[in-house]
Order: C-alpha cells, then structure tokens, then sequence
C-alpha cells in the first residue's frame, strides 16, 4: 500500500496538470470507458479549489444540441450573474474580480456545462476561480482541498 505522502504528492502533481489543462476539466473514467465523474479546479492565492460532477448531477439539466435552432437552456449574462453571486463564497471581495473567460463544454451528449473564470483586478493577488455552472441554473460548489506534504514525507 502506498504511504499517505506519496499519495498526495500524487494528488498535487494531479492538480498541477489540471490547473495547467487546456480543457478546463478533468474527465475520469472507469475501465471501460464510462464517464464517472468531471473534476474542475482552481488555483486563488494559493488555494486549491475543486469541484466534481458526477452523471447523476446531470439528470436534471436540460439537454442542448447547438446544431438546432433552439437557444441554449442559459443565456451566458445569465450563467456570469449566477457565477458572480457564488464568487464572495470563495474571495473575500468579488467586486475586485472580472470575468477572464467564458467556456461551454461539453460533458456527454447534449449535457454542457459553462465554466466561468474569473481573474482579479488587483494585481497582489494571484489565481483564476473557475465556477462551473450548469444550464439548470446551478453554480456547482467548490471545496478547498488542503494538502501539506512537508510533515508525512519528513516521517513526522
């Protein structure tokens, strides 16, 4: 059995592929291939922030095919107005922060989600927050995940 150093030593260097993703997400499967989970995460002064959806999460959102003519099931001012209002649970003062970039990916099938990312104006501070929203209408929660390698792979 690995030792719980060499395990989240391996949960940062998972994280630091992550953050540095091009995609926004991380998309896990099992071994043949079915989708379990959607993993996003965000890096704010310091802080890791992480997120996961799983397909039972998307029972409930709308499906959007872009080929159709329809809208899509959330306008994108819509999508920046909900991100916004769960920004403050993660900065101390979401008015110093901008919208940086907006993606729609993708997840399975006709199941999207917007990924809002967030950049602060003040240049002291340093990071992108990434809130995924759903077409439902959901801000999907962030956790803080804290890892201190330094005392368990000291052996303390």
């Amino acid at each position: 059995m690995l030792k719980p150093a060499i395990l989240k030593s391996c949960a940062v260097l998972a994280l630091v592929w992550l953050s540095a993703c091009s995609q926004g997400f991380l998309r896990v499967t099992d071994p043949d291939g079915t989708v379990t989970s959607w993993h996003f995460s965000s890096d704010v002064g310091g802080k890791i922030l992480w997120s996961v959806l799983t397909p039972q999460d998307l029972a409930t959102v709308p499906d959007w095919d872009p080929s159709q003519p329809n809208r899509a099931p959330l306008e994108l001012d819509e999508a920046i107005r909900i991100a916004r209002a769960d920004l403050g649970r993660y900065v101390s003062d979401s008015s110093t922060w901008e919208v940086g970039n907006l993606q729609i990916d993708r997840l399975t099938g006709s199941k999207w989600v917007i990924l809002v990312s967030w950049v602060p104006t003040d240049p002291n501070v340093k990071g992108t927050l990434r809130i995924p929203v759903l077409p439902s209408g959901r801000a999907v929660p962030l956790e803080e995940i804290k890892v201190n390698v330094g005392d368990e792979a000291a052996g303390t």
